[in-house]
């Protein structure tokens, strides 16, 4: 804000935060003009309130003009997370996680996702961070068991900015029987030598 004395002997510029008190104190001469400014930790959405009152020949005017102030933060690209790396087991849907995708503005609008590294975002979840896709679909594609696929998250904000992240998705084998009692088996085995 900016005043503009005319008279003598004018102080101005009490900025006054509703909550915090005096926040900075200016003073003009006649005819002169001053502006104030301050640093101010406050989140995006938040209002700031300022009184601004005037002085004159040491006589306090009791009028105070209330300015409020919403602080918006410019438009920044968002940052995207894949949250990777992916594993899912052969008819298990695969739950894709972007919630660790930030944007300054809190706006991200979509999430769209490419599970087979062709460099089209073939999947979209919308505005959805979460999403589930089914194995029919990622057999559609083209991915197989055991492969270790290169996948990448495309998020988009309400203006229209846009970032990649990159991860990876492998389909893994279920462990078969034999597997497991081969492993239950190792373990009992480790215990009983420990004991021994």
């Amino acid at each position: 804000p900016r005043y503009s004395g005319t008279a003598d002997g004018i102080d101005f510029y009490l900025l006054r935060n509703s909550s915090a008190g005096l926040m900075d104190y200016g003073v003009v001469e006649e005819g002169g003009v001053r502006d104030v400014s301050m640093v101010v930790a406050i989140a995006p959405g938040d209002e700031l309130y300022m009184a601004v009152g005037a002085r004159v020949d040491d006589i306090t005017d009791g009028t105070l003009v209330g300015l409020t102030f919403r602080v918006v933060y410019p438009d920044t690209p968002p940052v995207a997370d894949t949250n990777g790396p992916y594993t899912v087991y052969p008819g298990d849907p695969l739950i894709l996680d972007a919630s660790d995708s930030t944007d300054v503005n809190d706006d991200i609008v979509s999430y769209e996702w490419d599970l087979n590294d062709d460099g089209v975002f073939e999947t979209d979840a919308s505005g959805n961070a979460f999403f589930s896709v089914p194995y029919a679909s990622l057999t559609a594609l083209g991915l197989s068991v055991g492969h270790m696929d290169d996948i990448r998250l495309l998020v988009t904000d309400s203006v229209g900015f846009q970032d990649t992240d990159s991860g990876t998705l492998r389909i893994v084998p279920e462990p078969t029987t034999l597997a497991l009692l081969l492993g239950a088996g190792a373990a009992l085995l480790t215990r009983r030598k420990r004991r021994g």
